[in-house]
Formats: structure tokens, sequence, C-alpha cells
């Protein structure tokens, strides 16, 4: 019996010293209990629990989550966030706006760049030719006048000087027109949204200040205009159609290059073929003459008898019975002096002209090799008078030529 009991004792001793775990197993990482132990709860979403044993979970800090039973936070992915402890996942950046791994916010993207999604983790530049400020999701075309000549720019610089840029999103500006083409005139200076604005000129005109027909600066003929007025002169090749004398060589021509202010010229179409009054036109209001000599079907020499006007204050021209008469003392533009129209029959029709002075356009004869034609045209009518003179010439030497017509 004492042996028993001693077994007994040594028992209940034993159970006494025991630890107490031996009853229970530690909650494992990511559980808890109110004693560490089992029976164990799973941490919930947004907390984590470490290590064995633990009685409670901790939140997650912000810029991290986590899942049930997690034992660890995870950081926020790139591109986005959360920004309380204790979260479950991280919500996406929105578009303008970018994140790195962990972050417990956004910020905004920089100028120059931009993203247009959800979630962005990096921004892309901006194209050349557009811009951004901060935080944008997308970027805007440089204004018309301006441009962004690199890409991931923050703002438009103006075109310079010179220099027009007429679109939205340029990324160079273009040199202005600096000079209008003959023919035309600048009706409108360049500025930095267009280039030069060049309006072409009446087709009187070779230069002009404006479209009109007075505008001329100069004359596509080569003939200097008269109060800002072209004819429409001698054309470069000679006219067709045109009434020769009725008789052999009864057209004189007498030229002279000589010393400056002294060259003279003077052609006397007599005897010419029948010529009616209305051919000759109205010279006083509207209808410009041109005395037009070609060697070897080259023009070499055109004088401009131009069409009204006052010479010496007086009318250049003046009607007659049979025609009409020019006198200008003054020999402008083009040296002419005196002229004389006159129609009638066959044989009784002229037509003289005689010019003068440093203004006249008188050739070489030197260089002449025939033959040479004479004609006075009547501008822009296709109505004109000719004479043709071929070598041998009666006379041709020391810068003096004379001859009479075919």
């Amino acid at each position: 019996m004492r042996a028993q009991l001693r077994i007994l004792t040594l028992v209940l001793f034993t159970f006494a010293i025991e630890p107490s775990s031996s009853f229970g197993a530690l909650c494992e990482p990511g559980s808890f209990s109110a004693t560490g132990e089992d029976p164990c709860t799973l941490c919930p979403a947004g907390t984590f629990a470490g290590s064995a044993g633990q009685t409670a979970c901790s939140p997650c800090e912000a810029g991290s989550f986590s899942g049930t039973g997690q034992s660890s936070c995870t950081q926020c992915p790139a591109g986005t966030f959360n920004d309380q402890l204790g979260q479950a996942m991280c919500s996406p950046c929105e578009a303008g706006t970018l994140s790195g791994s962990g972050q417990s916010s956004c910020t905004q993207r920089p100028a120059g760049t931009f993203n247009d999604q959800l979630g962005q983790a990096m921004c892309s530049p901006c194209e050349a030719g557009t811009f951004s400020g901060s935080g944008q999701s997308s970027c805007t075309d440089c204004a018309a006048g301006t441009f962004s000549s690199n890409p991931g720019q923050a703002e438009c610089m103006p075109c310079v000087a010179g220099t027009f840029a007429s679109s939205v999103g340029q990324s160079a500006c273009t040199s202005c027109t600096a000079t209008c083409a003959d023919g035309s005139f600048e009706s409108a200076a360049c500025t930095a949204t267009s280039d030069t604005v060049c309006t072409s000129c009446d087709a009187s005109c070779a230069t002009c200040t404006g479209a009109g027909s007075t505008d001329c600066t100069a004359c596509s003929t080569g003939e200097p205009p008269l109060e800002g007025a072209c004819a429409a002169g001698c054309d470069v090749a000679p006219a067709t159609g045109c009434l020769p004398p009725a008789f052999p060589g009864r057209a004189k021509l007498i030229l002279k290059d000589s010393s400056p202010g002294k060259d003279l010229v003077k052609r006397k179409w007599a005897k010419g073929s029948a010529v009616d009054l209305t051919d000759l036109g109205d010279p006083t209001t509207s209808d410009a003459y041109f005395l037009c000599i070609y060697d070897a079907g080259e023009r070499v020499s055109s004088t401009a008898l131009p069409a009204g006007g006052t010479c010496a204050g007086k009318p250049c021209w003046a009607a007659t019975e049979t025609g009409f008469r020019y006198k200008d003392k003054d020999r402008t533009p083009d040296g002419a002096q005196v002229a004389k129209l006159k129609a009638g029959a066959a044989g009784k029709a002229g037509a003289t002209v005689v010019g003068k002075g440093a203004n006249l356009e008188t050739p070489n004869p030197s260089s002449f090799t025939g033959p040479i034609l004479v004609q006075l045209q009547r501008a822009g009518t296709g109505v004109c008078f000719e004479a043709t003179y071929s070598a041998p010439f009666k006379k041709n030497a020391d810068g003096k030529f004379v001859d009479s017509s075919d």
C-alpha cells in the first residue's frame, strides 16, 4: 500500500510542474488568439502577425496592404497608393499622376510629360510641337505663332521676327517670304501666324505697289509707266498683220546713236496703205502708241507715246481733220517729241514719229545685221504700220543709220 501511494505522489508532482503550453500549440504567424494559442484566427485583410503566438494583429502601414492571414504586408505596386493604416488593397493613381512602389500618395507628373491612364508608374514626354504643365493627362498643341522643337517641353516658344507658324502643333517656325516675285506686291506683311501675302499686279505691270492698273512701278514691256500706268508696249517679237507702205522706198528711217542727249530716231511712213480714221483709235484718251524697232526679229528699241496726258501744260495729243498729232517738248517718257497720224486711201495715209535726247532707247546701228523692221503699234489692238529695211543699207557708219524701205 505504501508503494502505491509513492507512485501516485510521483505522478501528481510530475503533472504539477509540466508547462501549460503542453496543452495547446502557439498560433502561427498570420494568425492570433486572446492567449496566443489554439484555437487561432487568421489576421484580417489589411493586418498581419509577423511571429507565432500573437494575441493581436498589427495594421499595415500606409503605402502597403495585405490579404487575410498574412505574416507581413506588401508594398503597393508602382502606379498605386493607399494613404491609411490597415488597407486590404491599393488604389490606382489617377491619370496625370504617378507613383513608385510603396507610396502613400501619388505625385503630379512633371511639366512636359503626360499619362492618360489610371495606375501609371511613369509618364511619357510630350512630342515636339506640343507641351504640358504639371499634372496633365494629355499634351496640348502649341498655338499658331509658337513652336516646341524638342520632346518634353513645358511651354512653347514664340516665333521670332521673320518667321511664322500658321497652324497649331508646329515643331519649328517657317521663314517668311522676304521679297515678293516680280509681277506681285506685298499686300500684307509677315506676322507670327502668317506668311507675307503677295498679290498679283495688274497684267500691264512688271512690278507694282498695288493691284490697280495705275500702281505700276515698272512695265512688262520695259517702258517706264506714266503716272503709274503701263500701256501694252512693244512685243518682244514683231507683231503680225501690220500695214506696209503702198509703194516701195517710201518709208524713211534715220537713227543716230550719238553723245548723251543727242540721240535721234526719225521714222516717216509715207504713202502708206489705206487707213480708216477708226483704225487710229483715240490717243487723246485711251490709245497709246509705240514705235518698235527689230533687228533680225529681235527687239532693239521701244519708244512710248502714251495716251492722253498733258505736255508742257497742254494735251499731248490733239485731233486733226484726218487723224492726230502728238507734241511733247520734254520728250517723256521715252524721248518721243512729235508724231503725226494720218488716215486716208492707199498712198494718202501716213505716220511720222521723231524722237530725240537722252530718254531715247537708241540702238547702236553698227551692230545691225538686218533686216530691220520698224512698226508703229497701237497698243493692245493689233493695229500697226510697218516698213522693212534690208541690207545693204544706204548708210550705216559712225553711229548713224539712214535707209529707205524695201
